[in-house]
Formats: structure tokens, sequence, C-alpha cells
């Protein structure tokens, strides 16, 4: 399992003191269960919105309710201070919804996790339709938010995304054509590997960065069957990879990088989007 410190982020956390904007009071959850690497919560929002949150974990270490700071806060479906941190006019806050969900490991308690970690919210409060665009976003540290929708289905509406980090949630609908949707993925997985080189196995670096780039082709050609298939190979080539050929750990003092879940959680959100 490879561990380094990101000591120049840690100088910049020092540096700047990262404050985002909440809009509302916070609502915090009724209840909090904790059972193994799972935890789940209920919050009631308002008297209309209530919501089911289900998050696990792989691996993870120090996960108890005290841990973890899970909070709920109603947003007005125009907040500037969200709208700014989705990059793209057809992405747009479910007007039914109006909500920011806040996961905040607590810095200092000792909590971390190893692989890809899931976050589910169930709601009432959205009467889901086949063909509806409803997708789950999360940000992480008051930067932009991104899609990592694996999963959507009715029954209300049940939403699941995968992910290496924690922050700020939101259910979005997203109308960007799949070409725009699909290459904007593209680019973030450029930029996890470029980014986080030194934290890859040299070797498996360039063979990410060729699958990679064959998966750019076959999107700018628009045979998105071809894609799809490479998108299955790579998270397949991902998820047997081990700490010592790529990062692999996250943890609350928020010094290391999950590059091993930050990828997957781009690549499953993309296959998601091609299968549609």
């Amino acid at each position: 399992m490879i561990i380094k410190s990101k000591r120049i982020f840690l100088v910049f956390i020092g540096l700047i003191s990262i404050v985002w904007a909440t809009p509302s009071l916070a609502v915090s959850p009724v209840n909090v269960k904790v059972s193994e690497d799972k935890l789940q919560a209920s919050i009631p929002v308002s008297s209309t919105i209530n919501i089911d949150v289900v998050v696990e974990f792989e691996k993870s270490i120090g996960l108890t309710a005290d841990n973890i700071v899970i909070e709920a806060f109603l947003i007005p479906v125009n907040d500037t201070s969200v709208l700014s941190r989705i990059k793209s006019s057809a992405v747009n806050l479910h007007p039914d919804f109006p909500v920011l969900l806040r996961i905040s490991p607590k810095e200092g308690k000792g909590f971390s996790f190893e692989g890809l970690a899931s976050v589910e919210i169930y709601t009432k409060a959205i009467d889901y339709q086949t063909g509806m665009p409803a997708k789950l976003f999360t940000s992480h540290a008051g930067g932009n938010f991104e899609d990592i929708t694996s999963m959507v289905s009715a029954g209300s509406l049940r939403a699941r995304g995968n992910l290496g980090k924690f922050s700020d949630f939101i259910i979005v609908l997203d109308e960007r054509p799949l070409k725009i949707d699909t290459e904007s993925k593209l680019a973030q997985i450029d930029q996890i590997l470029l980014d986080n080189q030194t934290d890859v196995n040299s070797l498996l670096f360039n063979e990410l960065r060729g699958v990679s780039n064959m998966l750019e082709t076959a999107v700018s050609l628009e045979n998105f069957e071809q894609a799809l298939l490479l998108t299955d190979n790579l998270i397949l080539l991902i998820e047997n990879l081990n700490g010592g050929e790529i990062d692999n750990v996250w943890r609350s003092s928020n010094d290391l990088v999950n590059v091993k879940a930050d990828l997957l959680s781009v690549l499953k959100s993309l296959r998601y989007r091609l299968r549609l």
C-alpha cells in the first residue's frame, strides 16, 4: 500500500482556510447506525423532505457515529454558492429536492478507508420517472461538483455513487448531451492520472494512459459501444490493483489521495452514462 504525505497540499491548506457557504441551519440525523463497514442515517430535512443515507466501505478504520458528521441543508434552487460550483448550465438542482448533504469525517479522529466507498441516498420527495435525468453529484472541500452516479432507480428516488473522499452531495437534473458528458468524465480521468502520477507505478501509469487515450478516441468518433467496452476493461484493470501499485487510502487528515477510488468513481459513473 503506497502512503505518501501530500506536502504541497498540506502547505496550501495551512496557508489558506477553505470556506464555502451553507445557506441554512444544518439538520442532523435523528439516528445513525454503524455496523462494521456500513453507516446508515435518517435525516428529516423538512416536513416534506426526508433522507435515508447509506455509506459503505470496502475496508474502514475508526468508523463510528461520533467520528462522522452528517448534516443536511435546505438551499434555494438558484443558490449561486452551489450553482457556481456546477460547471454546466445544463445541470441544475432538482426543484423537488433543494438539499445539500454534507458528510465530513472529523479530522484527527483516526478515520480512514481503503479502496472504494459508496453513498446511497433515498428520498420520497422526488417522484422518479423513467428517463428523468436525475444524477448524484459530489464536491470535496468546496470544489466543483462532479457526477458520481452509478445507479438511479425508482421507488421514489434512490441514487448511488462511488467516491474516494467525502464532502458535499446534491441531486441534480443533468441535461448534458452524451458526448459532452462523457468528454467531461474523460477529462477528469486524465487530470486524476496527471495529478497523481508519482503515486502510480510507472509501467501501470503508461498502461492506464494508453487505455484512456483509446477511450477518448472512441468517444470522439461517437463509437459509444466501443467506449463502453473499454470502460469495462479499465474498471476491471483498476479493481484488481493493490496498494503497492496505486495509492488506495484516504483518511480524515486529508493528506492522502485515494487514486484508485477516485478513478473508479469516475469510470463507474461513465459506465452508467454509456449504458443509458
